[in-house]
């Protein structure tokens, strides 16, 4: 579960005062000269603390705006619990692969980051029984309208944890050909010199019988499908992944 601290910007009270400076005339017979006077003054000290007003409701309204950048951010944290509910989470990115998107798949070793893109694949072939293996030993699994991915969709499973992180790696794995045309999922992007730009990040850790899973579209624009669904896993949490375990 993630926990989110909400701000009330009303709770932000103008602070402001107003002095009102009173005169009297030096003559008490003349009246009509202190009453001329004494109105001109009151009307400097509202036009003096209306400016005031107006500047503090300006202030709130950046708060405000300020608070709703803060809360929508791009980034969500989930505890899932099962490799159903994994699975579920790569689906829901899968729904909408295409060619130029990037996963940055990190964290522990053996926490799911497979598991992760078995759903995404399953979710962008349709096919829920479709056979998706682990590219440890291969380095990159590729997949294709062979496999069941509808039209020109490719989409590259790497696993990077045996590179020693040289500068020619990426040159062997055609990388920047490859993020450029095709669909990545990248696990282990820290072993490239350069990790890839404008991904969507998912960091997976262990947590006792569950898994903490940090999901960061920060880099994304602001129209992308994947920042959008980021969010509504923000606001959500781990309602969108159903229960723990169903049968197929």
């Amino acid at each position: 579960m993630f926990a989110s601290v909400l701000h009330d910007a009303s709770s932000v009270k103008p602070a402001f005062c107003a002095e009102l400076v009173f005169t009297r005339s030096a003559r008490a017979t003349d009246k009509r000269s202190s009453t001329d006077v004494t109105a001109k003054t009151v009307a400097q000290g509202l036009s003096t603390t209306m400016r005031a007003l107006r500047s503090s409701l300006r202030l709130i309204a950046l708060g405000k705006g300020a608070l709703s950048l803060s809360s929508t951010r791009g980034a969500a944290q989930l505890s899932v619990k099962s490799e159903t509910q994994m699975e579920r989470l790569g689906g829901i990115f899968g729904a909408t692969a295409a060619n130029g998107f990037t996963i940055c798949l990190s964290g522990d070793l053996g926490a799911g980051k497979t598991v992760f893109s078995r759903g995404f694949l399953r979710a962008a072939s349709g096919d829920s029984r479709m056979r998706v293996t682990s590219p440890t030993y291969l380095l990159d699994n590729a997949y294709d309208s062979r496999d069941g991915l509808p039209g020109d969709l490719v989409v590259h499973h790497m696993d990077l944890y045996r590179l020693a992180g040289d500068v020619g790696d990426a040159y062997v794995l055609d990388l920047d050909r490859t993020l450029a045309e095709c669909c990545c999922l990248v696990e282990w992007p820290d072993r490239l010199e350069q990790e890839p730009a404008a991904a969507l990040g998912v960091e997976i850790r262990l947590d006792g019988a569950c898994r903490r899973v940090t999901v960061d579209a920060v880099s994304l624009s602001e129209d992308h499908p994947w920042r959008a669904a980021t969010e509504e896993l923000l606001r959500e949490g781990e309602a969108l992944l159903g229960e723990e375990d169903d049968e197929e």
